[in-house]
């Protein structure tokens, strides 16, 4: 399954994808800058650059089709 997170470098959003991540799903989390883009990316967890007023970008996560 495909997961998008939108806190996934914090404490909470962050256990989630991890732990999700080490049953095999595919983790794809909000970040808001390189730095932690590179943090996620070690995790392996796929960095999608944006923030929460980016309305286009969180429905074409949230709604957009299986990849």
């Amino acid at each position: 399954m495909i997961v998008f997170i939108t806190g996934a470098i914090g404490y909470i959003g962050g256990s989630l994808a991890v732990q999700l991540r080490s049953k095999g799903h595919t983790i794809r989390g909000l970040v808001r800058s390189l730095e932690k883009a590179e943090a996620l990316a070690g995790l392996g967890i796929e960095p999608v650059p944006g923030n929460l007023d980016d309305e286009g970008l969180l429905r074409d996560e949230a709604g957009g089709p299986m990849r």
